[in-house]
């Protein structure tokens, strides 16, 4: 189905394609937009301009890859961003002003006022959110809510996702969506992170099949405790380091599993990314809880015994 206003959608059904819009009738929509919100009274109020908030560009940027796509967006809606009542938002990663604004010299010079960067919530402000929410979801009819994770736990994300409220609230999602039995008391921060650290298991599996040694590796780096390079890998299974680059680090890394943590001189040090470092938690917390985890409901898993 095509459009006579410039925008071509996909012809393949079930298939949505964005629209191709190019940057000067983004301009003239965004124009009209602004001349119509002041020329009409909404709601009783007049406004005088649009915000256009645009966000995720943290989602984006964790893919190095996209850096390049990023910089040239900017790069290609540089006079959109400079229209007359119109303000911009973006939310992005910690480094975002200083790696995508100013790596294009004609992005940064329209970027004139210091760019306003928000720190992430602390620990107490996190569960202060948390349980505003837990409030705010509460049935009408109900005259106290029970808290599902205790407060640690919520220090504890923290701590791995340095403050990244999307990434906490994610993972105690995660945590909750393993946990079978109804909540009486908050899951204690070993419960919490056996039950993460159980989802992440499953997780590795449905990312592709992990051969025995792939998985001999991981069980390494997660009782150990440290990161380990090629020539660590190419002692612990006796085998040259140019295969063990090939079978065993290559896969982990394309599955999101391991990633490089560290240089010295020329060698690299792989460790589990952040998303998988609750594997690390799982062997941890089972000593620890081992008396209590049946009463809870929940079937203790076994470090790689599960078959991915």
């Amino acid at each position: 189905m095509g459009y006579s206003g410039g925008v071509d959608f996909g012809k393949d059904k079930g298939i949505n394609q964005p629209a191709q819009i190019s940057t000067t009738i983004l301009e003239q929509y965004l124009v009209s937009l602004v001349n119509f919100i002041q020329s009409i009274e909404i709601s009783g109020f007049q406004y005088s301009g649009l915000v256009v908030h645009v966000n995720n560009f943290d989602v984006v940027l964790s893919n190095p890859a996209n850096k390049g796509s990023v910089i040239q967006f900017f790069n290609e809606i540089r006079d959109v961003l400079q229209l007359k009542n119109v303000y911009f938002v973006f939310l992005g990663p910690k480094d975002f002003f200083k790696e995508i604004i100013s790596a294009e010299r004609r992005v940064k010079s329209i970027f004139i006022q210091t760019p306003l960067i928000l720190n992430p919530l602390g620990k107490k402000e996190v569960v202060e959110a948390f349980d505003q929410r837990m409030k705010l979801l509460k049935s009408a009819d109900v005259a106290s809510f029970i808290k599902p994770i205790e407060d640690e736990v919520v220090y504890r994300l923290h701590d791995l996702y340095e403050g990244d409220i999307r990434s906490i609230m994610s993972a105690i999602r995660d945590i909750l969506g393993h946990y079978s039995e109804r909540v009486i008391n908050p899951l204690s921060i070993d419960e919490a992170m056996v039950l993460l650290g159980k989802e992440r298991l499953e997780q590795m599996g449905n990312a592709g099949s992990l051969t025995k040694g792939q998985m001999e590796m991981l069980r390494s780096l997660i009782e150990t405790g440290r990161d380990m390079s090629q020539k660590d890998a190419a002692k612990l299974f006796h085998k040259p380091e140019p295969n063990i680059s090939q079978h065993y680090f290559k896969p982990l890394k394309e599955s999101g599993i391991i990633e490089e943590k560290r240089r010295s001189g020329k060698t690299i040090y792989w460790g589990l990314t952040t998303h998988y470092e609750p594997l690390r938690w799982v062997y941890e917390s089972r000593k620890q809880i081992e008396k209590t985890i049946k009463k809870v409901g929940v079937e203790q898993p076994t470090l790689f015994d599960l078959k991915p």
